[in-house]
């Protein structure tokens, strides 16, 4: 045991105690401070470890600009899309759609008459509200839907460039 003085009168398992730790103190006695880390990984555990590991000092990112998208919903088919401008707003716009030339006129929950039914499905994307398809075929000029059987809507057509818009009294 040489470079180890020990005062006399401690019991032999002290002294073997005290060996270890000076041992352990002179072998991790390096630039770093291991003795810290270790003592703090002692009591706080591997997080600690952990965290000395990916700690990269003086690597820092500069904060994002918010996303004007994130949490943002846009129904109907819509898709957000950010400001150029700003970043930070984001607006719910409709895809561009090109409607087949089909003429299948659809009659819409909003009493107008539709060419065909992706016509329907662009109008509900516009309005941002539900039209649906309620029957094959032109509105007409009155309707009366199958749950108000009582009721008579007056109706006008419009978005079919075969017809003209028109509202006939019933």
């Amino acid at each position: 045991m040489s470079g180890c003085h020990y005062p006399t009168g401690l019991p032999e398992r002290d002294r073997m105690y005290q060996h270890k730790v000076s041992l352990v103190v002179r072998y991790f006695m390096i630039p770093c401070n291991i003795c810290l880390i270790l003592l703090a990984t002692s009591t706080l555990g591997f997080a600690v470890l952990l965290f000395l590991n990916n700690y990269k000092p003086g690597h820092f990112s500069l904060a994002q600009a918010p996303d004007g998208c994130r949490g943002m919903l846009c129904g109907f088919g819509a898709l957000c899309e950010r400001d150029p401008a700003d970043p930070s707003k984001g607006h719910c716009m409709c895809k561009k759609t090109t409607c087949p030339t089909v003429v299948a006129p659809v009659c819409g929950s909003d009493s107008s008459t539709y060419s065909n039914e992706c016509e329907l499905e662009k109008a509900q994307c516009n309005a941002q509200r539900r039209i649906k398809v309620v029957r094959k075929g032109p509105c007409g000029e009155s309707y009366t839907h199958p749950e108000l059987s009582n009721t008579v809507f007056l109706y006008h057509t419009h978005i079919t460039s075969a017809q003209r818009s028109r509202v006939t009294a019933a």
